[in-house]
């Protein structure tokens, strides 16, 4: 059985963290979106999928995949596993290996937290040096590997079909069921679900059963949150086409590929019985960082590019969803906003402690809290050197 946590939104299978673990399970304990506190008193619930962008300075921006985990694939692997007629021999293995490689990411974790607090001193100094090497990391890989491949978030799919015919059309009682049967693994392991704020939901493997016409038309459109007067939506779509697809793959490709090549370099660590084959341990962590970014990357690019029927005249299948609330804490720290990705002028911090803790309390995102001050820090120290 999988363990809970506190937070609601799911994350990479594997994240970063400053001092507690190196290693988290992608799971989440609260059913439904969070409830936010908005200025002026209302309540707003932020949709359970969604992607929000802000501003870090005058010309970078902070981007984080949000999802809640009855939304997460990995959830259900118990229940895939109990349920493989019909699967191929590969599909089969696929889930066995994903079944395996949780349990491993478990126990990782598990030796990982008890180096933080080893008394022996060749363990404290191992565990001290991953640390130092981790907060070297650029803040934004942490933004990229936020976002899950294609095959590992389910959707949220439309039930209003009763004035499309289209769809009246088509027989769907075989995604209904499946969802069905997601949604009760789901209450039965964890407990604290609330049967009311279920979303009908399909998983990347189920679009065979129906064709993909029917598939993305039953998709709900995922809102992208960001402050309008600071952002607009075509300075997103720049930002994601062509700074982000256009520079962040190749780099993780490359990186991923040293990584790889040097693995065999780290060999003679494993002879030695006294000192843990740190190095190694390091490389293959960072190899599926590489690998899990570039992942996201396709299905990002996915998301923004392959249009979707539904969605209007909004970007792929986002749809762009200003939040006020956001603009009115960058206006109250700023008496006059400056413009982003003005060339000609300094660049400058546009957040500091007191918009992010803001910032946090207005989405209830409290997991991107960690992302937003690490992006703060480095980001703070590259200005003052510059």
């Amino acid at each position: 059985m999988l363990v809970s946590s506190s937070n609601s939104y799911g994350l990479p299978l594997f994240i970063r963290s400053r001092g507690l673990s190196l290693f988290r399970i992608s799971i989440r304990a609260n059913s439904s979106a969070p409830n936010v506190a908005v200025p002026g008193g209302s309540v707003k619930s932020l949709a359970p999928m969604n992607m929000i962008v802000l501003p870090v300075t005058t010309k970078k921006k902070f981007i984080f995949y949000n999802y809640h985990r009855s939304f997460d694939w990995n959830t259900y692997l118990e229940l895939q596993a109990k349920d493989v007629t019909g699967k191929s021999f590969g599909e089969k293995l696929q889930i066995k290996s994903q079944l395996n490689l949780l349990k491993v990411t478990k126990k990782m974790q598990t030796v990982w937290e008890n180096m933080s607090t080893s008394n022996n001193k060749v363990m404290k100094y191992s565990y001290d040096t991953v640390q130092r090497f981790l907060k070297r990391i650029n803040w934004f890989e942490t933004c990229l590997s936020s976002i899950p491949s294609r095959s590992t978030v389910l959707r949220e799919i439309r039930t209003e079909i009763k004035n499309n015919e289209f769809l009246e059309t088509v027989d769907l009682s075989h995604v209904k069921q499946k969802h069905q049967d997601r949604m009760d693994f789901f209450q039965s392991s964890f407990k604290e679900h609330n049967s009311t704020d279920r979303k009908d939901t399909i998983a990347h493997e189920d679009d065979f059963l129906v064709n993909k016409e029917v598939y993305a038309t039953l998709l709900k459109p995922i809102p992208l949150y960001y402050p309008k007067s600071l952002l607009s939506e075509a300075d997103i779509v720049k930002f994601i086409n062509e700074d982000i697809q256009g520079n962040y793959y190749k780099h993780h490709m490359r990186s991923m590929i040293y990584c790889i090549l040097g693995l065999p370099l780290t060999i003679p660590f494993v002879i030695l019985p006294v000192i843990p084959n740190i190095p190694g341990f390091y490389l293959c962590y960072r190899i599926y960082c590489h690998w899990k970014v570039m992942s996201g990357l396709k299905h990002l690019n996915y998301l923004m590019n392959d249009p979707l029927p539904t969605n209007g005249e909004s970007q792929g299948h986002f749809q762009f969803a200003n939040l006020p609330q956001l603009d009115q804490i960058y206006s109250t720290h700023y008496k006059e906003l400056p413009s982003m990705d003005n060339h000609h002028e300094e660049e400058k911090l546009l957040i500091n402690e007191k918009i992010i803790d803001e910032i946090i309390d207005v989405t209830g995102l409290d997991h991107i809290s960690m992302a937003l001050h690490n992006s703060l820090s480095q980001e703070r120290k590259r200005l003052d050197k510059s």
